[in-house]
């Protein structure tokens, strides 16, 4: 795969994606089971601070590829009953569409950049 800081960041970007997916499935999933704990997942802002340390860094230096090291981060919502209703369905039918939408526009602007490279690769032919 490409190494660049945006190749890699969209990467991320999917990764944590459909990580934040399967989180929000098993969310839906254990929608009824008493003392279930909602799982969040979270990357944005540690992708975009690694981005701007990376953007930030002095040119001809050696990057730090910060970005690369970028991992979802899963977290687990505390139960404030036993009761089955600590999953709000809406939001995360409405968590899981936004999610999709996202990852939908990270493979777009991939198969973008890949086009581009393809494009420089073989002169346009």
């Amino acid at each position: 795969m490409l190494r660049d800081t945006t190749s890699i960041a969209v990467q991320r970007g999917l990764e944590g994606a459909a990580r934040r997916q399967e989180a929000i499935a098993a969310n839906i999933a254990n929608a009824e089971t008493p003392g279930y704990r909602p799982q969040r997942v979270a990357f944005e802002q540690s992708l975009r601070a690694a981005i701007e340390r990376e953007r930030s860094s002095t040119p001809g230096t050696m990057r730090s590829h910060a970005v690369d090291g970028v991992r979802p981060h899963v977290s687990h919502q505390p139960v404030l009953t036993s009761h089955p209703a600590t999953i709000e369905l809406e939001r995360e039918m409405s968590d899981l569409a936004k999610t999709s939408l996202h990852y939908d526009a990270l493979t777009r602007v991939l198969s973008k950049r890949l086009g581009m490279l393809r494009t420089a690769i073989t002169g346009g032919a």
